[in-house]
């Protein structure tokens, strides 16, 4: 049976599972500049645990999700634990041209850690799947996930 590693201070988190998020600081004269994270799918599911244990590590949060009442309780659980303030915004990345509004709210904001955790499945036969629902996964898991990622880097 193979054990399990474990990331110093996340005794409760699994190798399997675990992420390994490089920790730096940029120096800029003799200011600390915070590390910024931005996290897609930030209300629920991984993109959740990743912005706790983000901001366990001392990342300024951009949380984003189309689930504006979980982001906001998402937010304020971190908050309490971590005493990180996250920013919020709701935005439906399965739209088109979801990453360049998103991008433009985020006006100039620079980061250091980009997760896309986003996203969402379909099923039944491929025949019979509502279009609608298979061009917004197209949307959120493709096209916006990548021009987001490209906005990121520049």
């Amino acid at each position: 049976q193979q054990e399990h590693q474990t990331g110093e201070g996340h005794e409760n988190f699994p190798h399997s599972a675990y992420i390994a998020i490089f920790k730096y600081s940029v120096k800029l004269s003799d200011q600390m500049v915070p590390k910024q994270a931005l996290v897609t799918g930030a209300a629920s599911g991984l993109g959740r645990e990743l912005c706790r244990l983000l901001a366990a590590d001392s990342y300024e949060l951009v949380m984003v999700d189309k689930d504006g009442g979980g982001l906001e309780k998402a937010a304020e659980s971190i908050s309490e634990t971590s005493g990180i303030r996250a920013r919020t915004i709701v935005a439906d990345l399965g739209k088109h041209g979801a990453a360049d509004r998103l991008f433009a709210e985020l006006d100039q904001l620079e980061f250091d850690v980009l997760i896309n955790s986003a996203g969402f499945g379909l099923f039944g036969y491929f025949a019979e799947v509502d279009w609608s629902k298979e061009e917004a996964m197209l949307q959120l898991h493709v096209l916006n996930l990548t021009r987001l990622t490209k906005l990121v880097l520049r």
